[in-house]
């Protein structure tokens, strides 16, 4: 907090320099104290980062005086003061940016030192005392915008390590260790964006790129086609990366059966073999006439002409023309090498 030497009314008052403020605030209390009157009331709402404050009125003109080195009383004067009865505020005159810019020529923070326009240096006073605020409930932005108010008051930059440490320490948990995992000795604005990026969530493409993209309700065609798209547009060629990727996204059930499959298989058979007993599993769940169940190649051949007739069109037509005779897993097998090579030279079907 930087602030100096006045007197209202050869009363001494409290006062703080904030040149990031877009206005000039005096708290009703000081108002009060040094018998000054409001000229016009108003409803207008003082705006910060974190909050809105109401406004009582505003004073058009007050003069202070300012003690100037030598030393020496300086007359200014304010003009367009917001009165705020807000308690933080009560007793306190907060200089903005419109009396930084009709008054002050210079800010020398480490020389402690404010030139006016006349060439008047007038003696600061930085109180390094403030306790830094903490994210709490807040969400990263708004806890972000407080750590600005914070630097501004101590007059140091969004570059200042000290100010970094302070923003992390005041995270909460599960945002320091997010913070840790992004780098903590990236700058503060990258590691915020990264935090905001979390809160909001990852798309599939950036889960894809650290590894973290789920099976969820994808059936196991739609979330192979979602890997392997993914790692095209991410300029990678290698099958056993891509592999490795789909195994560690499937659910668990199918993991499990990846291994029972045989996870040295190429991986287009193995996306066929799951696919296959996901496929059979599900319609096994459904009943079927008791007059088929004693019989598998009954069985199996209802499944056929079932998983046939959900087929879409241009798979239907392949299907009666190279899988007539083919084993329901044999007949998937066909199908998805059809699908999974379609860039392939010589063109679609494939022959089991």
């Amino acid at each position: 907090m930087i602030t100096l030497s006045c007197e209202i009314n050869k009363v001494p008052v409290t006062v703080i320099l904030d040149s990031g403020a877009n206005c000039n605030v005096i708290g009703g209390g000081v108002v009060n104290e040094v018998g000054l009157k409001i000229d016009d009331t108003s409803d207008t709402k003082i705006h910060n980062p974190i909050s809105v404050f109401d406004v009582l009125g505003v004073i058009h003109e007050i003069e202070i005086s300012i003690l100037s080195q030598g030393p020496k009383w300086k007359h200014v004067k304010i003009t367009d003061n917001f009165v705020s009865n807000e308690p933080q505020l009560e007793f306190v005159l907060l200089l903005g940016q419109p009396w930084f810019q009709e008054n002050a020529m210079k800010l020398d923070i480490p020389n402690k030192t404010l030139t006016l326009l006349d060439g008047t240096n007038i003696p600061l006073v930085i109180v390094r005392e403030n306790k830094p605020p903490t994210q709490g409930n807040e969400s990263v932005d708004n806890y972000f915008e407080m750590i600005k108010v914070y630097a501004t008051v101590l007059g140091i930059d969004l570059d200042n390590q000290d100010l970094k440490g302070t923003f992390f320490d005041g995270l909460s948990l599960d945002n320091k260790k997010e913070a840790i995992r992004f780098g903590v000795k990236r700058s503060l604005n990258e590691i915020v964006k990264h935090l905001n990026r979390i809160s909001s969530g990852f798309t599939d493409i950036e889960k894809f790129q650290f590894g973290s993209l789920k099976q969820g309700n994808d059936s196991i065609i739609d979330f192979y086609r979602k890997l392997k798209k993914y790692y095209k547009l991410l300029g990678n060629d290698e099958e056993r990366h891509l592999k490795n990727h789909f195994i560690r996204g499937l659910s668990r059930d199918n993991q499990l059966e990846a291994g029972r499959c045989g996870l040295d298989l190429p991986l287009d058979e193995l996306v066929a073999r799951l696919n296959t007993l996901t496929i059979t599993t599900n319609m096994s769940n459904k009943k079927i006439p008791a007059s088929m169940q004693h019989n598998l190649s009954i069985k199996e051949k209802c499944l056929k002409n079932v998983f046939i007739a959900g087929l879409n069109s241009n798979n239907q037509l392949l299907a009666e023309k190279y899988g007539k005779d083919l084993p329901l897993e044999e007949l998937v097998k066909l199908l998805i090498r059809n699908e999974i090579s379609i860039e392939r030279d010589p063109p679609p079907p494939y022959p089991p």
